[in-house]
């Protein structure tokens, strides 16, 4: 890092640690990153919006489960209990419908 670059490190605190790092030591922010709207935005685009409210739609109502009547990919404001109810239901309406590994990246 010789250039003087506006906003660059002269000596970044890793520099000294030779077994670290520090792209391995960030972590995703799961709530932000995975549960709001990105991981359904990744379904509608392997599979479309109404493919997937329909699968949303066909789940039988089950104890313990919230049925969306009306699908999720419409929903605005949802609240952090709805995500929870959506993360519930995902997967099993995904099974199937998309490639295996757009499956796997959903699971995980």
């Amino acid at each position: 890092m010789e250039h003087e670059v506006s906003g660059s490190l002269n000596s970044p605190f890793w520099v000294e640690l030779p077994y670290a790092d520090v792209h391995l030591s960030m972590t995703p922010d799961v709530l932000h990153q995975l549960y709001q709207e990105h991981l359904i935005g990744w379904c509608q685009k392997a599979m479309s919006s109404e493919e997937l409210d329909h699968h949303i739609q066909a789940l039988p109502p089950a104890m313990g489960l919230h049925h969306f009547k009306n699908g999720i990919t419409a929903l605005s404001q949802v609240s952090g209990s709805e995500r929870k109810h959506m993360a519930k239901i995902l997967l099993g309406c995904v099974a199937g419908a998309m490639p295996s590994k757009a499956v796997k990246a959903v699971r995980a």
